[in-house]
């Protein structure tokens, strides 16, 4: 109990309101400004929750007046989820009027409500965007280069992809304002593509192995793990793997027995 008193009394300090009983004096104020003031404001000065101050207004029958609601959405100083939203005969040849040709956050922003009231009106209207409102929204979306841009773009790709390693692609992607991904789609729609230098200076999936390690792999994998295998060449065991299976290498049947007798004894022991 008293260490309860003492969070209590810390609250203040916090920025917290301070704790407040509810009272008969708190439901009367309440249900006398709850019409006309907001619910916030409210909550404040008793030092009551939002939610509270809602319950006690709903269990008496208060609800805000027509007045200050009107007010509240005209202003665009909503706060909160307001769920009893009607629309007025205004409100609906304004929509016909507007909503074909007016994007939806322009119509919210006029009737202070959500976007997604604004669709959900339209809906019921049965209203549609027009043809050209449409057209001009997605133009908006794309990005159109100029032609000198287009040009400059290309001849740095033509110079860099070919040979470049991935630094340089990288570099490139920073200088463009795009991906590496995206430098190397651009390229293939101009028809470059990596020539066998720059492969050979890249890593991952678009390096090619040398003959010699290729050959080394097919005397060494079959008759030793993937384990093995990779303390041997210094690469994951998955990629030797699939560079394994690439060039038609697999494990002898001797290996495969043996690691079978081992596995045996191993569900013995168990």
């Amino acid at each position: 109990m008293k260490e309860r008193k003492e969070r209590q009394a810390r609250r203040p300090e916090r920025g917290t309101l301070p704790y407040s009983r509810w009272c008969r004096q708190n439901e009367e104020y309440v249900c006398r400004e709850f019409r006309n003031r907001p619910t916030e404001e409210i909550a404040r000065e008793c030092g009551l929750s939002y939610r509270t101050v809602a319950r006690i207004a709903s269990q008496n029958g208060v609800r805000k007046s027509g007045e200050f609601m009107r007010s509240r959405f005209a202003s665009g100083g909503r706060s909160g989820n307001w769920k009893r939203c009607k629309r007025t005969e205004d409100w609906d040849a304004y929509m016909k009027e507007h909503f074909p040709d007016t994007g939806n956050t322009e119509l919210a922003a006029h009737f202070g409500v959500d976007v997604k009231t604004v669709r959900r009106w339209a809906r019921r209207l049965g209203l549609q965007k027009s043809e050209a409102f449409m057209n001009g929204s997605r133009l908006k979306g794309k990005v159109f280069y100029k032609q000198e841009y287009k040009e400059r773009r290309d001849a740095r790709i033509a110079e860099v992809y070919p040979d470049g390693d991935d630094e340089a692609l990288r570099r490139l992607a920073d200088e463009l304002g795009i991906s590496v991904t995206s430098v190397g789609r651009m390229a293939r729609k101009i028809g470059i593509y990596r020539s066998e230098e720059g492969r050979k200076k890249s890593c991952g999936r678009n390096r090619k192995y040398p003959v010699e390690m290729i050959e080394a792999l097919r005397e060494y994998y079959p008759c030793h793990s993937n384990r093995e295998c990779e303390e041997m060449f210094g690469v994951k065991a998955s990629v030797l793997a699939a560079l394994a299976h690439a060039n038609g290498i697999g494990k002898d049947k001797a290996y495969i027995t043996r690691m079978r007798g081992l596995v045996a004894k191993k569900r013995k022991r168990g």
